[in-house]
């Protein structure tokens, strides 16, 4: 007998429109055939499918009527029109939107778009869709520089970087390597996610992000941001996902049957009792309370931690440098001292996923487009990926907000409206 419960099929959610089609029997067939007594209806059955639409572009034509005095003809007075983020062009905030997230969250290139385009009969090109993403990502200029004040004012932030192709520099064709930074607020508060363009991977373009910050910063073991925090102790924190990394990379060189041998698998599975505490503090700590996670830290935590530094030591004594298991050992000691102050500072997390996370959709993306032709492309690239990627962090339906967001731009006014164009403040009841 097989015991096992068959999986209930997943109900279609509730927010979508409901279209019903009645099969039902024809006047005719609505009598009893052995004594031709009217039939009664005495229940239904119910099935529901998913149905499809096929995107679908219509014109929208704004009229607007112009009055004129007859007698005087002291000039004409019509409605002042609504602000548009794009004049001139044909492409409202829902088309922008439709593009946006095509590209920088379904990956799909600006030349596919163009097909899909061509499939209805609209002939927009490729070179004119990038210059509306251009124009987009300078529009999110103020929304961006917000976001890049929240992640500042922040007690703590992860910061982590991947390549990206330019084809050209000023205007010059090149084919150097250049880097899209991340950076995301950490503890408690608002998720703000930035992306920022830099030509390289140096440490400058680390001053650059994050000029004067003093909070605690978690990154890896790159020394691009060693002259960031060479003034400033003990606010420079590792990543232990980097360190449990290493020694998996070693163990998966071992047949199957001899990893649990081998020196490297009791260090990872007490980093994945460390893991164990983490995740039994988030679920006890719904509520981010960083003195609540210190505490539990320090109780659970710093035992466990203790052990994992003296094994490392001691392997580390007896382990060559120069073999992948040497190289993983010597990147933990230096790593440990640093990746130690999540223990007591709760607003800090154990490593640096956060924005290993934001990043993966952007490395996504570049595995379809492949590069970016200009400079401007990449920087609104950047610009886009901070509102989509804020946005989805703080639990909003993306393309909706993006299209709210566009055709609010416009008009705003003060600092005051744009505040409340951020997703974590739109995400709120008015």
């Amino acid at each position: 007998r097989n015991s096992k419960k068959k999986a209930k099929r997943k109900v279609l959610p509730d927010h979508l429109k409901r279209e019903t089609v009645e099969h039902d029997l024809a006047v005719a067939d609505k009598v009893c055939k052995s004594d031709g007594t009217v039939l009664v209806k005495i229940g239904e059955d119910v099935r529901e499918e998913l149905a499809f639409s096929p995107a679908k572009f219509w014109v929208r034509r704004h009229v607007t009527p112009k009055y004129g005095c007859p007698k005087c003809h002291d000039g004409i007075i019509c409605q002042h029109s609504q602000p548009r983020l794009l004049p001139g062009t044909v492409a409202s905030p829902g088309v922008l939107a439709h593009l946006v997230i095509g590209k920088y969250v379904d990956h799909l290139p600006l030349y596919r778009q163009e097909q899909i385009f061509a499939r209805h009969q609209l002939q927009i090109t490729r070179a004119t869709m990038a210059h509306w993403m251009i124009k987009v990502g300078v529009a999110l200029t103020p929304i961006v520089n917000l976001i890049r004040d929240e992640i500042l004012d922040g007690p703590a932030i992860q910061c982590d970087e991947t390549p990206v192709q330019v084809l050209k520099h000023d205007g010059v064709q090149v084919s150097k390597k250049c880097y899209m930074w991340v950076m995301g607020r950490a503890g408690p508060g608002p998720k703000a996610i930035l992306y920022e363009y830099g030509r390289g991977r140096g440490g400058d373009v680390a001053t650059r992000l994050l000029g004067d910050y003093r909070g605690f910063l978690q990154v890896d073991g790159y020394k691009g941001y060693d002259q960031l925090y060479c003034s400033v102790a003990g606010k420079r924190l590792g990543c232990m996902a980097h360190v449990r990394r290493k020694f998996v990379d070693v163990l998966k060189t071992i047949a199957k049957p001899h990893r649990d041998k081998h020196p490297a698998a009791p260090i990872v599975k007490l980093i994945g009792q460390l893991y164990a505490v983490e995740a039994e503090v988030r679920e006890a700590n719904s509520c981010f309370d960083a003195a609540t996670r210190a505490a539990a830290r320090q109780a659970k935590s710093v035992p466990l931690f203790k052990q994992l530094e003296e094994m490392i030591a001691i392997e580390g004594l007896a382990t060559s440098s120069a073999s992948p298991y040497g190289n993983a050992l010597s990147y933990a000691n230096h790593e440990l001292p640093r990746i130690k102050l999540y223990l007591t500072h709760g607003e800090c997390e154990i490593d640096n996923n956060g924005i290993e996370n934001a990043i993966r959709p952007f490395a996504l993306g570049r595995k379809n487009w492949m590069l970016s032709d200009t400079e401007a492309g990449a920087e609104s690239s950047a610009a886009i990926y901070t509102a989509l990627q804020t946005a989805k962090a703080n639990g909003l339906n993306v393309s909706t907000y993006f299209e709210s967001l566009l055709e609010k731009l416009p008009a705003c006014k003060s600092l005051d409206d744009y505040v409340k164009l951020l997703p974590w403040v739109w995400a709120q009841p008015h």
